[in-house]
């Protein structure tokens, strides 16, 4: 096994990896979030792989694990690494981990999304995180009424929420590509064919039952509405009984003094989160008054002068647009329970979606408290479903959601179980034998 280093287009370096040093971190999702997977591992000392270390310190290395011809991992150069010398240069300490380091970055431009699918959006966001990545097909069959990022988003902040609300953590594969998990879509437990129980679990399983942490989910979200010529800017100031308004411009002046003035949209019907285009201006201005209001979306541009030399007024400055328009804040909750986890919906817009959402999120926690952590010579991929059972601690069904792997050893695995936990039998003991 190897790890390979990609420095520069024209500068990649190779180097075999200290066997026992080697550690895979796969993890399927954290509490229903991403979680980043890695390697940790160690390299024999070599000069000019260190010089280069050194030199790309601040640049992300992208760095593959290759066994023959086959990738086992793909990410990049955690920035912090170790070296370290006695007598002589020791190895060199390393940490990879997964593509989802280069999502740490903003979205770097404030870009709109009007009724397009989440794989669109999540697309455009891996492109400018500077990811490669391959048709996302679950994200094709849901399209999204409204989205609007802005220049200083993290773009994974976006992704994890927008994966989450349709039911799903991300993750990359060996080959570095993007790939999404499902996290609620749960089999019939007659169909789990996989097992851990007494002829393939090693040392000991632990099984831990933590206290409740939720018996009731809430959700708040938003509905949009989208609305045709309706008022998105009304200017009321010093209105009267004859006048709306009475904005006074000095001759030969801009309106406000300023020579552009951004108005805010504003709408009875609810929060204004976009209009896409104003359809009328009523005015009431005196003549030699020049003007031009350019929307923005969330706000309009306006240039307004007194091109003469006298002073003159703006009696009434009504804007009209299409707008998506924000209703009152929406409540969707199960009734069990008092320990209750609150969620804020960004892009789910109707309440089917919400309403399955929140059911599928309290399902999860009816089982979650239970957890198993075991070792095994069996490989099974993290996500599989899998039956544990052991003498004399009863079964549950559960689901791998972290693995470990070190090189010619057993694998490390932890399980959250996605079925009530059965018991092993009592046996039931007679009056004599209490005695």
């Amino acid at each position: 096994m190897k790890v390979k280093f990609y420095f520069s287009s024209t500068k990649i370096k190779e180097s075999d990896i200290i066997i026992d040093s080697y550690k895979l971190t796969e993890i399927y999702h954290n509490n229903l979030q991403m979680a980043a997977n890695s390697v940790q591992l160690t390299i024999p000392f070599d000069t000019d792989i260190a010089n280069n270390l050194k030199a790309y310190g601040d640049v992300n290395v992208k760095t593959e694990i290759i066994d023959g011809n086959k990738k086992i991992f793909v990410g990049f150069l955690r920035k912090d690494f170790n070296f370290k010398k006695t007598q002589r240069n020791q190895p060199i300490s390393l940490e990879i981990v997964s593509p989802s380091i280069l999502l740490n970055n903003e979205v770097g431009e404030q870009k709109t999304f009007i009724k397009k699918t989440a794989a669109e959006i999540v697309q455009y966001l891996l492109k400018r995180a500077g990811l490669a990545y391959k048709p996302i097909h679950q994200l094709h069959s849901k399209t999204i009424t409204l989205c609007i990022l802005e220049e200083k988003d993290k773009i994974h902040d976006i992704i994890q929420q927008l994966c989450f609300e349709l039911g799903y953590a991300f993750d990359f594969d060996n080959n570095g590509f993007f790939i999404i998990n499902p996290l609620f879509e749960i089999p019939n437990t007659s169909t789990i064919t996989k097992e851990f129980d007494g002829t393939n679990i090693l040392d000991s399983i632990t099984v831990t039952k933590k206290e409740e942490e939720c018996n009731s989910v809430e959700a708040k979200w938003k509905e949009i509405e989208y609305l045709e010529n309706t008022l998105i800017f009304s200017d009321t100031q010093k209105g009267n009984d004859k006048d709306k308004c009475i904005i006074e411009i000095e001759p030969n002046s801009f309106i406000f003094g300023k020579e552009e003035n951004y108005i805010k949209y504003d709408s009875t019907e609810g929060n204004i989160l976009l209009v896409t285009e104003i359809t009328k201006q009523d005015i009431k201005k005196d003549d030699g008054i020049s003007w031009n209001i350019e929307n923005c979306g969330r706000q309009g541009l306006l240039k307004a002068k007194n091109t003469t030399n006298t002073k003159k007024y703006i009696k009434q400055f009504d804007v009209y647009g299409n707008a998506y328009i924000k209703k009152a804040d929406n409540i969707t909750k199960t009734t069990k329970g008092n320990k209750t986890k609150e969620y804020e919906i960004q892009y789910l817009d109707n309440e089917i979606d919400v309403r399955e959402l929140v059911k599928n999120i309290n399902s999860y926690y009816s089982y979650a408290d239970y957890t198993i952590k075991l070792k095994s010579k069996q490989n099974y991929p993290v996500g599989s479903f899998v039956k544990v059972s052991e003498n004399g601690m009863g079964t549950v069904f559960a689901r791998v959601v972290k693995k470990q792997t070190l090189l010619n050893r057993a694998y490390d695995y932890e399980l959250e179980a996605v079925s009530e936990y059965t018991p092993a039998e009592i046996k039931s003991r007679s009056y004599r034998d209490s005695i």
